[in-house]
């Protein structure tokens, strides 16, 4: 598995905390987010100083409002002009180039890491609440694809 994969699973696992319906895959959730914690921090961190310059630019592009407080429309941020965003953001990018190529070098190495696997069946029957009812899960092909590194083969 590459630290990619490690990655993807364990933002797939995190978006699926909420999720009822079957003990074997909650149980799934929860032991794979363990295991796979101290690849993704290791990750995090290396990532830390260009995703803090990032988040500086992005944060700066807001519009705020009399207060100073950031206007957000939707639950999402109004930037002051996206188009100069998109580009201040490429331009960073261009400049950080070096630690991209060696980040992504990075993402594409291979690690061994013991998963916690379930049973095809344990993704049956799951349930998501929203607006005071439960819905039934239905999962994608996407998500099974990142998820069928926690299905045991029978």
């Amino acid at each position: 598995m590459t630290k990619k994969d490690v990655l993807a699973l364990h933002n797939q696992l995190t978006a699926y905390q909420h999720v009822r319906g079957n003990i074997k895959f909650s149980y799934a959730v929860v032991r794979n987010i363990a295991h796979l914690k101290s690849e993704v921090e290791a990750l995090k961190k290396v990532s830390e100083d260009y995703q803090k310059g990032r988040d500086e630019i992005i944060k700066a592009a807001v519009k705020k409002d009399k207060k100073g407080e950031d206007i957000l429309e939707n639950g999402r941020p109004v930037y002051k002009n996206e188009k100069a965003l998109t580009k201040e953001l490429e331009d960073y990018d261009v400049k950080e180039k070096k630690f991209l190529d060696s980040y992504n070098k990075i993402l594409e190495e291979e690690v061994d890491v013991k998963l916690y696997k379930v049973p095809l069946e344990a993704f049956e029957g799951l349930i998501v609440s929203g607006e005071g009812k439960d819905f039934p899960v239905h999962l994608s092909g996407f998500e099974m694809t990142v998820f069928e590194k926690i299905v045991k083969e029978e």
